[in-house]
C-alpha cells in the first residue's frame, strides 16, 4: 500500500513487476516523493530497498532518508540536531539495514545502471528500487535524439523489472512547465 489514500485508491498500490515514473518540473519535490515512498516501504514491510540517486553524494542521500525519521532536513548543513536525535534517526532508517545505496561515481550510462539494479535485486535482495533520475541517463545516451534514447532506456528498465520481479520507481524531469 501507498502512504497516500487517494493515490492508493487510483493505483491499487505498489506492485512488483511494475515501473513507475514521477515527472514534474525542477524543484517540485520529485526526489522527496521517492524518499517518502522508500521510508513508507521501510516502515511497513521487511523488504530491502535499493537507492540510486545519481545527482546526490551518498552522505546527502543517507541524510535525506534519516530526515524523514527526524522530521528535520538533516541533509541541509545549517539544521540543528542533537547527537541523540541524529542517532535515533539513523537507528530508525539506515540502522535497519534495509537500505542499499549505489554510488555512481559520476557514471551514468545505462549499462552501469542496469548492472547496479541487477546487483541490488539479486545480490542485496532489494524488491523496491528507486532511481533518481532517468533524465541523467537520457542526456548521457541521447547523442541528439533524446526521444529515442528515452524509449530505449525505458524498454530496458521495464524488461528488467519483469525479469527481476521488482518495483522500480523513477524520477524524470519535465522540460515543460507543469
Amino acid at each position: 500500500p501507498l502512504p497516500w489514500e487517494a493515490l492508493q485508491d487510483i493505483t491499487y498500490g505498489i506492485r512488483k513487476g511494475e515501473m513507475w515514473t514521477i515527472t514534474a518540473g525542477s524543484g517540485m519535490g520529485k526526489t522527496q516523493v521517492l524518499r517518502e515512498l522508500a521510508y513508507h516501504i521501510q516502515q511497513t514491510t521487511n523488504e530491502n530497498i535499493g537507492m540510486l540517486f545519481l545527482e546526490d553524494i551518498l552522505d546527502d542521500s543517507a541524510r535525506g532518508m534519516m530526515s524523514l525519521s527526524a522530521n528535520k532536513p538533516l541533509h541541509i548543513p545549517n539544521v540543528k540536531v542533537s547527537p541523540e536525535e541524529f542517532e535515533e534517526a539513523y537507528k530508525n532508517t539506515l540502522g535497519t539495514n534495509k537500505y542499499f545505496f549505489f554510488d555512481s561515481f559520476g557514471s551514468n550510462d545505462i549499462d552501469t545502471i542496469i548492472e547496479a539494479i541487477e546487483y541490488l535485486a539479486l545480490g542485496c535482495d532489494c524488491k523496491y528500487i528507486f532511481l533518481d533520475h532517468i533524465s541523467i541517463l537520457v542526456s548521457d545516451q541521447s547523442q541528439g535524439d533524446e526521444r529515442k534514447a528515452l524509449d530505449e532506456i525505458a524498454t530496458k528498465l521495464r524488461t528488467l523489472t519483469i525479469k527481476l520481479d521488482i518495483w522500480l520507481g523513477m524520477v524524470s524531469h519535465s522540460k515543460r512547465p507543469t
